[in-house]
């Protein structure tokens, strides 16, 4: 979920219940520099700015819920994840 500043917030259970029953891994992707882009409440005329930022992705391994205790700790673990990929630019 994207946030109005630069802290990621608390992520919702449901996802790292379903990847923890199927067994499904998550692969956390980290995103930067998107705010410069697409300010809050910009609607689609940022589509039409013509402005450009530099933006860092970053493609985490993947984390199978097998290693995992439990959805809990899964959802840790991912947040972790993302949390250590975010740059400020």
């Amino acid at each position: 979920t994207r946030a109005h500043d630069e802290y990621v917030q608390p992520f919702k259970r449901g996802a790292f219940l379903i990847a923890e029953r199927s067994g499904a891994k998550i692969v956390p992707i980290s995103i930067s520099g998107t705010g410069k882009l697409m300010p809050p409440n910009c609607g689609e005329t940022w589509l039409e700015s013509g402005d450009d930022a530099p933006v860092r992705i970053v493609v985490h391994k993947p984390i199978d819920p097998a290693d995992c205790d439990g959805a809990a700790d899964l959802q840790a673990r991912t947040r972790a994840a993302i949390v250590s990929g975010i740059s400020a630019f």
